[in-house]
């Protein structure tokens, strides 16, 4: 099993990320994993239990898959931008070091 898959898995347990149960956690599509996210950050919010995420994090984390890792799976690596990779990059930074949950 690869760190990334470890990681989200371990990722989704310790904060009770609600995804659909698959034999193989390399099952889980990105999409269902960040839909997941999204509403438990969104519950967390309503429950006035603090954010899961970084706010200002969400906008960009979404942007980077769309424009990023969307384009990857249909074009390949060839129709990035530099820009686009260094704000994919910065943002993947800024998440890995960001505390989750982020405010409790």
């Amino acid at each position: 099993m690869s760190s990334i898959v470890r990681t989200s898995v371990g990722f989704s347990q310790d904060n009770g990320i609600e995804v659909g149960y698959k034999e193989d956690a390399r099952d889980i599509s990105a999409d269902k994993l960040w839909e997941a996210i999204l509403r438990r950050h969104a519950r967390r919010v309503r429950d006035r239990r603090g954010e899961l995420l970084d706010p200002a994090l969400i906008p960009l984390i979404s942007g980077v898959r769309s424009a990023v890792l969307n384009r990857l799976s249909h074009s390949g690596a060839s129709s990035l931008t530099r820009a686009e990779l260094t704000t994919a990059l910065q943002t993947v930074k800024d998440f890995r070091n960001t505390k989750i949950p982020f405010k409790n």
